[in-house]
């Protein structure tokens, strides 16, 4: 989830022209594609309103509160990721499957916030949801009995 600025784009209008191309490719030759967004990264992740990410981006990294042996910063991110992530299925035929953040691991397991709002804009084109990135992980790093 923390590098789709990268690879999907920088919000939902200024899309990344080479991973369209390469979908594009795949969906040519495939009739469809299927993407995953999440990871390391969904674990700490917290939906934010639009508007409150400087400079139009769709999320935002907190460098400062790196955790863990893959060095996952926590991110906060708007719903113009989920437009960003339908604009592009508008353009090819990319259906999602999207992780869903685990609250920073507190006893509250989930934040939900995520899902109206991705099977709102994304519809058709929402695969599923993950809870939780390599939950039998948990244990041996101390977030979870």
């Amino acid at each position: 989830m923390s590098v789709t600025n990268q690879v999907l784009g920088k919000n939902s209008t200024l899309l990344q022209v080479p991973f369209l191309n390469l979908m594009a490719n795949i969906v040519q030759r495939a009739g469809s594609v299927m993407v995953r967004v999440g990871g390391n990264s969904q674990e700490s992740a917290h939906m934010v309103a639009m508007g409150q990410i400087l400079n139009g981006r769709v999320l935002s990294k907190n460098l400062t509160g790196v955790t863990g042996t893959t060095q996952t910063p926590p991110l906060d991110f708007t719903p113009d990721l989920l437009y960003m992530m339908r604009n592009i299925s508008d353009l090819v035929n990319v259906h999602w499957f999207l992780g869903i953040p685990w609250c920073v691991f507190t006893t509250t397991p989930f934040d939900l916030a995520i899902v109206p709002a991705a099977t709102s804009i994304l519809g058709p084109y929402l695969l599923g949801l993950q809870a939780g990135n390599e939950p039998d992980m948990y244990n041996l790093h101390g977030h979870r009995p």
